[in-house]
């Protein structure tokens, strides 16, 4: 006789739901995909020892906020084209931010 523990009932019912993702959830997985290839600039720069400790940490809370910003817009089950536009607005600024703290001669 075969035991179901709840961790084998649980992989089973995630598999028996059909992996379909809406436009919507793609569409914020590209931002957040986004949002990692920031952090690892940032990271980079720390290794490269182009970006000093304020920097990093004023880069990585600026990163914080948009994520947040973006869970705030996502909330309602709704990611709309105004609202990628405004978070790609914010992300297109810090990564200016990051540009600007990778390159300026420290």
């Amino acid at each position: 006789m075969i035991q179901f523990t709840p961790l084998l009932v649980l992989a089973l019912a995630t598999l028996a739901v059909p992996a379909t993702a809406s436009p919507s959830d793609r569409r914020f997985a590209a931002s957040e995909a986004r949002d990692a290839r920031q952090e690892q600039r940032i990271a980079t720069g720390i290794a490269r020892g182009t970006i000093n400790p304020r920097e990093a940490s004023r880069l990585q809370a600026r990163n914080g906020r948009i994520d947040n910003f973006q869970n705030r817009l996502a909330s309602d089950g709704r990611y709309s084209r105004r609202d990628r536009a405004r978070v790609a607005y914010r992300q297109n600024s810090a990564s200016h931010g990051i540009y600007r703290a990778r390159h300026n001669r420290r």
